[in-house]
């Protein structure tokens, strides 16, 4: 058995960088805590972003969103996610109510407020500039819904991770 011992570790040619499959190249964090609040079933911007440049064109980049929402309605709502690299949708929920609430009567309000994560793996393809930005959309907007995403300046997270190949 081997042992291999440094101090630093130095690229052989300027401008290649040292990329080891599986570690992190770079992390990037944003918070965000202006209020938005969402009228329609179309999916509206959060206002959550964060841009990254990648240093390596072949990395993954993982983005982690913990987007704050308040949800209040006379009966059930719910929403969608939407997770788009600059206008290109990347993943979208397969319902509009991934995160649903249910009160079970039609005449009593139900309020929820928190976060929800999720997480989502993007092959980019880039070493340009990536936005990466967070979309919400009602389940339904009839029985006196009301949703907002940061509500009362509670903030939302998105961290991107990029990851050496």
């Amino acid at each position: 058995m081997s042992i291999l011992k440094v101090d630093t570790i130095n690229e052989k040619t300027s401008g290649n960088g040292v990329a080891i499959p599986g570690h992190v190249v770079q992390v990037v964090h944003n918070t965000y805590n202006t209020q938005v609040q969402i009228t329609t079933t179309s999916y509206t911007a959060s206002g959550l972003q964060a841009t990254i440049t990648p240093k390596l064109q072949n990395s993954k980049i993982l983005i982690q969103v913990k987007q704050h929402l308040r949800i209040q309605s006379n009966y059930d709502q719910g929403t969608g996610f939407q997770l788009r690299r600059g206008s290109t949708v990347i993943f979208e929920s397969a319902t509009q109510y991934d995160e649903y609430h249910y009160d079970g009567d039609s005449s009593l309000a139900m309020q929820i407020r928190g976060r929800r994560s999720f997480d989502y793996m993007d092959t980019h393809n880039s070493t340009s500039a990536i936005t990466y930005s967070v979309y919400l959309g009602l389940y339904r907007t009839d029985y006196a819904s009301y949703f907002y995403a940061q509500e009362q300046s509670n903030p939302s997270q998105i961290t991107c991770w990029e990851i050496a190949q």
